[in-house]
């Protein structure tokens, strides 16, 4: 025989959530007369939830003629509401009726403060609960989804002619929007990245940390700090962001690359995850084709330097190389060399690039992205670029002995090639290729020139000043093998609220030309050491690093130990 005991408790079913519902009791409820059914989760699982139309009495006796009816001994729990008041019918044998007996005293209705605790709690569950859903339609009705795969033109706000002095301003928004209690990642994203195209920012640099994450800006090479991300709303920020990239977002322990979309083809970005031991760190390089430099005669080229390099924009074969560290304008002085030869010779000229990644789209020539985990290499794809009847190669990069190689059949056989090689000078060049298996008789009669090129701080010109030289720049140029001392003037800048207290503002390129005359030729050929080959430029002319940036550090716009910081390296 089956024991009913009746436990009142308030609108609860919390001391209650270790007894499980059970479809039996459901089956039970389909029996009862004068009750209607509607549905309630428990734990996960849908269930019914018995309420009475009918008075107590008739109630019980519906119920106690079912149980009658039942072969089976229930040990579960029937909720029923009856006149606002929710009771817990629990169904056992008479084993269970101690344990039973010890609940009801424990959550009886007569212990008022076990009653105020359980509405506190769901008073708070209930605020969590309503506090979600207002998050939830809020983004979905005034903000745009995390699932959009494109920076759109109306979220992209960039101003035009922003100096860095107005970093603050674009620094108190983002602060603005991480103080806020749920953080609106696509909003952050947006205003994040719009800052970066408006400063002119080449980079924008996403780094965890122990308890935060610290969101920097590199603006002409400087580095700047933007805002401060709480560690629990990262998350969110790093997956919109893997989101425009067509990244994986499952994945936190492998390095990514991608690159953002906008719908004005004029920005464009590269996206690198790198794991570390406090989450995935973020890089973003902003690329805008309204920034960038892409006339030859803005490069900053000395003036009759650029008119010896465009006389050897005109020939038909050969090889043009551009050595310098990553960063120093390279890539940027190539384009700007392709798009005078278009402009000059226009639709009649086929050229094709090999990069490593595209960058920047450009209309008038063939772009091929080199891709090492499908097999596309730079050595594959020049040997399949030279079946394309190009005139003119850009190489992004000889970075092997078959790219070199490739490269020099390439420039020897009716093609005008342009590529990169890192070394430390004009004249290292030739060394690092020799490394690579290439023979000193092919580099003498291949090579035209190669260009050396740095990218140093201009000097603030609201703070700049006259200075003469210190103890510690002669000491520098005597190391440096100057037994003169340069003649001023010289300039520096102690910072003020234009620079942020930098005292730079901008960059600009110093420029170092080797030309290949036949002297030079037959010390190559002859492999002659390098700084032979250096001191033999000299004596015919060429116009060194140091030299290019000396005339500057006269004329104010940069100072003596950028130069000779850029000239040592």
């Amino acid at each position: 025989m089956l024991d009913v005991f009746v436990v009142e408790v308030l609108q609860t079913r919390l001391l209650l959530s270790g007894l499980v519902l059970q479809e039996s009791m459901v089956v039970a409820g389909r029996c009862m007369y004068h009750v209607q059914h509607d549905a309630v989760f428990v734990r996960g699982r849908q269930h019914r939830r018995i309420t009475a139309v009918k008075s107590i009495g008739e109630l019980w006796d519906s119920f106690g003629s079912f149980l009658k009816r039942s072969e089976r001994l229930y040990q579960n729990i029937i909720s029923l509401v009856i006149s606002g008041i929710v009771m817990h019918i629990l169904l056992g044998s008479n084993l269970g009726q101690t344990a039973l007996d010890r609940l009801h005293d424990l959550i009886g209705s007569e212990n008022s403060l076990i009653r105020f605790f359980l509405w506190v709690l769901l008073t708070c569950l209930c605020a969590v609960l309503l506090t979600r859903i207002f998050n939830r339609l809020r983004l979905r009705l005034k903000l745009k989804p995390m699932t959009t795969t494109m920076v759109e033109m109306d979220d992209l706000s960039v101003s035009q002619g922003v100096t860095i002095s107005m970093l603050p301003e674009y620094r108190t928004k983002l602060m603005k929007i991480c103080s806020q209690f749920h953080l609106d990642a696509v909003e952050f994203v947006n205003e994040l990245i719009s800052a970066g195209f408006s400063l002119s920012a080449s980079d924008i640099y996403l780094s965890p940390r122990q308890d935060s994450v610290n969101v920097t800006m590199r603006v002409h090479g400087q580095l700047y700090d933007l805002a401060e991300l709480q560690t629990t709303a990262y998350p969110q920020v790093i997956n919109r962001i893997k989101v425009l990239s067509s990244l994986a977002i499952f994945m936190h322990n492998v390095p990514q690359d991608g690159h953002i979309r906008f719908e004005d083809r004029t920005y464009t970005a590269r996206v690198a995850i790198l794991p570390t031991n406090h989450g995935e760190r973020m890089a973003i390089r902003l690329i805008s084709r309204r920034s960038r430099v892409l006339d030859l005669d803005q490069v900053g080229m000395p003036p009759q330097m650029l008119e010896t390099y465009k006389v050897l924009l005109n020939r038909n074969q050969g090889m043009i190389i551009l050595t310098g560290p990553t960063g120093s304008g390279k890539s940027t002085t190539m384009f700007a060399s392709l798009l005078l030869i278009h402009r000059l010779r226009g639709d009649t000229v086929n050229i094709v690039t090999l990069e490593d990644p595209i960058e920047t789209d450009f209309e008038y020539f063939h772009q091929t992205q080199i891709d090492p985990l499908s097999q596309m290499t730079f050595a594959r794809g020049l040997r399949s670029v030279l079946r394309q009847d190009p005139d003119v190669i850009m190489l992004g990069e000889i970075r092997d002995e078959e790219t070199a190689l490739n490269a020099m059949r390439a420039a020897m056989t009716g093609h005008l090639l342009f590529t990169t090689v890192h070394a430390s000078s004009t004249t290292g060049v030739f060394d690092r290729l020799m490394q690579m298996g290439i023979g000193s008789a092919q580099l003498s009669s291949t090579i035209h020139a190669v260009l050396s090129q740095r990218l140093c701080h201009c000097l603030c010109e609201n703070c700049r000043q006259e200075t003469p030289l210190t103890e510690s720049d002669i000491r520098q140029l005597k190391l440096m093998g100057f037994k003169d001392m340069p003649e001023g003037p010289f300039f520096t800048a102690e910072g003020c609220d234009s620079c942020l207290g930098k005292g730079y503002t901008g960059r600009m390129s110093l420029f170092e030309m080797l030309m290949i005359n036949d002297e030079l030729r037959d010390m190559i050929a002859s492999g002659q050491p390098s700084h032979h080959i250096y001191q033999e430029a000299i004596k015919a002319g060429m116009q060194t690093l140091f030299d290019h940036g000396l005339s500057l550090a006269r004329a104010g716009r940069v100072s003596l130990v950028e130069i000779m910081r850029m000239a040592s390296s």
